[in-house]
């Protein structure tokens, strides 16, 4: 695995659209013409969206060590579950979004099988960040041994899996870093 030093890409940035350089090569089969619909779908899922507030939290996270904590946690998930290596993007949160911000906390995630994307607010302290890892990674170790198609998984597949992560984060924290949507239902 290897922690991306995005950092460095947003301090090339122009926009948004300059960021497609470096995240366009990190799926495997797509053609660099097709950027705005990967941007998009990380947008969709909690990238930040103004490119000047998007360089000021990179540059907060850089400065208060989230990158060299992501770091110590990439290497204590790899351990714990023999798990496989992927590089690991972290960008800002859209923090305008009020639903991220409120459900989830101002920071939110996205696993494929051979990456991880974490949406982070530099206001976050590092135990929520080591929640949203452990659940994050346990979708990429679940996914690495997932015989099933992509086209084949199903709605009880992703409910289970997200049941899975929720549950590596309450084996590892507690209720306290778990996400807040958990205790949304009675049983």
């Amino acid at each position: 695995m290897s922690v991306e030093q995005t950092y460095s890409w947003l301090g090339k940035a122009a926009s948004i659209d300059d960021l497609a350089h470096y995240i366009v090569p990190l799926f495997s089969g797509v053609e660099q013409k097709n950027w705005k619909g990967i941007l998009g779908h990380l947008q969709h899922h909690g990238m930040f969206k103004n490119i000047k507030e998007g360089i000021h939290t990179a540059s907060n996270l850089k400065e208060k060590g989230f990158y060299e904590h992501i770091q110590k946690e990439e290497q204590y998930l790899k351990n714990k579950w023999q798990g496989p290596d992927v590089p690991i993007v972290t960008l800002p949160v859209d923090e305008r979004n009020r639903r991220i911000r409120l459900e989830f906390g101002s920071k939110s995630g996205l696993a494929f099988q051979d990456k991880m994307f974490l949406f982070l607010s530099s206001d976050l302290d590092f135990a929520s960040v080591s929640a949203l890892m452990t659940h994050e990674y346990h979708h990429v170790c679940r996914l690495d041994h997932l015989t099933k198609e992509e086209k084949d998984v199903t709605l009880l597949d992703t409910i289970i899996m997200e049941g899975l992560a929720e549950y590596a984060v309450y084996e590892r924290f507690g209720r306290s870093q778990m996400a807040e949507w958990t205790s949304w239902y009675t049983p």
